[in-house]
């Protein structure tokens, strides 16, 4: 399909980790090019892409990744999402440290610091069939192509634990650091499109509503316009008619934007992955150890049930391991 038109950047920004205790604060950019900035894309793509799948629905699962992971249903829906769509933006995924080697290579210098990750990787997919993800993948691409959306940016960003405890030092305020990460996101996506009209997508920081100020200190941009301060919905943009761009922050984004829910899917997923790489390195090391997901009262438990190890065999820097807020 040819188009004449203009494309649009439309961006979505989520992340997992934000809460746990253990484990990496993981936040994704995703950025497609596309003729309509407003447009449902659930519509749009729905011959290869589903957000209510019915029970022998094969299409692509797009949806809040906290309903499409079930700790007990395993890794199978959100993996599969998770590396369709990276083969859709022409991400190698033949293991962890391939994807972060094409994503985020910075993270595979920060791994070395830590005694779970120096050796660490996984063989991708985990519970999927790679034929399956290649088939899936090639239906994706022809949907986006036949409908002119092109995958333009896509943006991995993990902080592991050591990290965020000297971000939280510097700012001494968990959200500012997180909504800082999301901007430094933004500020990238922008920067790769400068002549694009952008729409972006982020899902709500906690309980705050207002933004503009931390947007104009961190893209540098004292245009902006406030549109919208609700308690759903906070909207900017700035006043440059030639290349218009806005900033949409809204709850329960992975319900109502796309590129909002592809961002949490991945997030997940690569915090999950990073997640068995600290579960298996403790569990080698203590017999019949229950693996945890990194949650604070469970993050008690594990702890408590490492200590020993901890405490001798296996001494580790605490602020490697544990998040202080």
């Amino acid at each position: 399909m040819t188009t004449t038109q203009t494309h649009h950047l439309l961006s979505g920004i989520d992340e997992a980790g934000y809460g746990p205790t253990l484990g990496p604060l993981v936040i994704t950019g995703v950025a497609l090019q596309v003729p309509d900035p407003q447009a449902d894309l659930w519509s749009i793509l729905k011959t290869s892409i589903t957000q209510a799948p019915s029970r022998r629905d094969h299409r692509l699962r797009i949806y809040d990744s906290k309903h499409l992971f079930k700790r007990k249903e395993g890794l199978k829906w959100l993996e599969r999402t998770a590396l369709v769509i990276m083969q859709a933006f022409d991400v190698p995924t033949q293991s962890l440290c391939t994807i972060l080697n094409n994503l985020s290579p910075e993270t595979l210098t920060e791994m070395k610091r830590y005694p779970w990750y120096r050796e660490f990787d996984l063989e991708l997919p985990v519970e999927n069939s790679a034929e399956q993800i290649a088939l899936q993948t090639n239906a994706v691409k022809h949907d986006l192509k036949i409908n002119d959306i092109k995958p333009a940016s896509l943006i991995v960003k993990p902080t592991l634990a050591g990290q965020f405890n000297h971000i939280v030092d510097q700012t001494r305020n968990k959200s500012r650091m997180s909504l800082g990460m999301v901007l430094q996101v933004v500020h990238t996506m922008g920067k790769s499109f400068p002549n694009h009209p952008a729409r972006f997508c982020i899902d709500r920081q906690g309980g705050r509503a207002h933004y503009r100020d931390a947007i104009a200190l961190s893209l540098e941009r004292n245009d902006l316009d406030i549109l919208n301060e609700s308690e759903t919905l906070s909207t900017y943009q700035c006043n440059d008619t030639l290349c218009r761009t806005t900033f949409e922050f809204v709850t329960n984004g992975e319900t109502r934007h796309m590129p909002i829910a592809i961002a949490g899917i991945i997030s997940k997923y690569i915090r999950e992955l990073l997640m068995a790489g600290l579960n298996r390195y403790w569990c080698e090391h203590i017999p019949n150890l229950k693996p945890t997901a990194g949650y604070y009262t469970d993050a008690q438990r594990f702890l408590a049930d490492i200590e020993p190890a901890r405490s001798t065999t296996h001494p580790v820097d605490p602020g490697l391991l544990i998040r202080q807020r």
